[in-house]
């Protein structure tokens, strides 16, 4: 974050959650972040964002979504990008 605290105006920023930020789900129980590592993980960045964003700043953190409700309905629908399905792309990622 390219902020100065001192001399900045307040910001806003939008911290969204997604759902397959915190697990993989679709290899196996082994792969998933425990509640108490996400919310060291969490408090850690928002300890962080405190130290740099100028004084007055606010931070929106939307929900989490459930990567398995996401993966289980959406694994063979046609992704937006590309003639391809989300499977296929998070295989890909997967890889990366």
């Amino acid at each position: 974050m390219a902020r100065n605290g001192s001399f900045d105006h307040p910001v806003m920023v939008s911290f969204e959650l997604v759902g397959n930020d915190v697990c993989s789900y679709h290899y196996g129980v082994d792969s998933m972040t425990t509640p108490e590592e996400f919310r060291k993980n969490i408090m850690g960045l928002l300890d962080y964002l405190n130290t740099v964003l100028p004084a007055g700043s606010h931070i929106v953190v939307s929900g989490l979504g459930d990567g398995r409700v996401l993966y289980d309905s959406m694994w063979n629908l046609t992704h937006p990008i590309g003639g391809f399905t989300y499977s296929t792309l998070y295989d890909f990622l997967n890889c990366l």
